[in-house]
């Protein structure tokens, strides 16, 4: 089961979320849903337990994976973005995996990062829904966090179906043939 923290460290964040409306769109059944068309994935971790890192399957792990998800502004999403990434300016959504196992009970899969002001105008110049563009990027990024990637084509073609796969269930459109009204 997944086990999600929240950080709002943003002004403009906590005006636009509030718990309520954050538990509509990350909800545990979409966790649990992403964690069910994963249950496959291998993941390479470090296990403080044994103190040596391995592979485990997803479908193996019998604990709470445990992730935090901070909602920023862009200044310092570009910081985090020029430091681990080296590349100038914000994005919308950065994903740092750890895969820590802590303990019996616990394994730390990572942190993603939200940026408002990015987020707030690629939804308006995307003509998307703030709150579906949300959700498609959380997904995104804890789809990183499980070792998805889209750098090479075919592994976007993958991480893009299941990202589409399931923000159909909660009827959110495409969002890779939505128009890009910039």
């Amino acid at each position: 089961m997944f086990k999600i923290s929240i950080n709002i460290e943003d002004v403009a964040w906590k005006r636009k979320l509030n718990s309520s409306l954050f538990k509509n769109f990350v909800n545990q059944e979409l966790l649990n849903l992403v964690l069910k068309i994963s249950r496959k994935k291998k993941l390479y971790f470090y296990d403080q337990i044994l103190e040596k890192k391995s592979f485990i399957c997803l479908k193996d792990l019998d604990c709470n994976i445990k992730i935090l998800i901070s909602f920023i502004d862009d200044d310092t999403m570009s910081k985090l973005n020029c430091n681990y990434r080296k590349k100038e300016g914000s994005t919308n959504v950065l994903s740092f995996s750890y895969c820590i196992n802590e303990s019996k009970s616990s394994f730390y899969l990572g942190e993603i990062f939200c940026a408002f002001q990015t987020i707030s105008k690629e939804a308006i110049n995307q003509g998307k829904d703030f709150y579906d563009h949300l959700r498609h990027l959380i997904l995104h990024g804890i789809l990183h966090l499980l070792g998805y990637d889209h750098i090479k084509e075919k592994d976007a073609i993958i991480m893009e179906a299941l990202e589409v796969k399931i923000l159909k269930k909660y009827f959110i459109l495409n969002p890779y043939l939505q128009n890009d009204c910039e």
